[in-house]
């Protein structure tokens, strides 16, 4: 998980056959409509329906240059050349019904049965969304590709807490299950391996290659790792 900065929201997301709608007019229709419905099941069905209207090609295509080709959670590769990733609601759906189409909530999720969107389901995370946070800042990594939430940074309490619960199960009474299980075992293993990838560069050239990965619109899978890594970061505040 990392920062992220979002351009404007879409100027139309309705299928091609259909009139132009812009995001924001769709949501104002939306907020109108939803606030007539009383029954709270009615109310998500009606959300996911229209929802489902927008013509998600559009809105993918949008979100993969913002997001560079990387799942929010995992910073897996992700592209339409696979099964389509999921458009995914930061907070979800069925709990943030104000947020169903807010620009800053909609991002690009892999397609993964035990980890990211999936893993979530409709659980709230509890984690600013990206656009307020510098995820990379309190997030490490060790040189065996788990990732953990730093020591040496400062983090309120509940922040930490939901952090933890996103990267793997916590222990304790009842055990809190993972929302994102973001240090599943392929997910560690994978990071090991670009992690691996990275420590092989020549001190000399390692702030090349940092420039370099930031600038890729494109980008490779787990950059944050790759740049822990380049950086000496390893392990720090473990």
């Amino acid at each position: 998980m990392r920062g992220l900065t979002k351009g404007p929201p879409p100027a139309n997301v309705s299928p091609p056959t259909q009139e132009p709608t812009s995001l924001a007019e769709l949501d104002a229709d939306y907020q109108v409509s939803v606030a007539a419905i009383s029954d709270a099941r009615a109310r998500v069905k009606h959300a996911r329906t229209r929802f489902n209207s927008m013509h998600k090609r559009h809105l993918r295509d949008l979100l993969f240059v913002e997001q560079r080709y990387l799942c929010i959670y995992c910073e897996r590769q992700i592209d339409e050349a696979h099964p389509a990733p999921h458009v995914a609601h930061w907070n979800p759906l069925s709990l943030f019904l104000q947020e169903v189409f807010d620009w800053n909530n909609l991002h690009l999720s892999c397609i993964s049965v035990d980890t990211c969107d999936a893993r979530q389901d409709n659980k709230a995370l509890n984690l600013p969304l990206p656009v307020r946070f510098q995820y990379e800042d309190v997030l490490g990594f060790t040189s065996g590709g788990r990732m953990y939430v730093r020591n040496d940074v400062s983090v309120p309490p509940q922040l930490r807490q939901a952090l933890e619960v996103a990267l793997e199960d916590q222990p304790g009474p009842p055990v809190a299950r993972s929302t994102l299980n973001l240090n599943h075992p392929a997910l560690r293993e994978a990071r090991a391996a670009v992690i691996e990838s990275e420590e092989g560069e020549p001190p000399a050239q390692r702030q090349q290659r940092i420039a370099a990965l930031l600038a890729q619109a494109r980008r490779e899978d787990f950059i944050s790792a790759r740049l822990a890594a380049l950086n000496g970061q390893l392990g720090v505040g473990r």
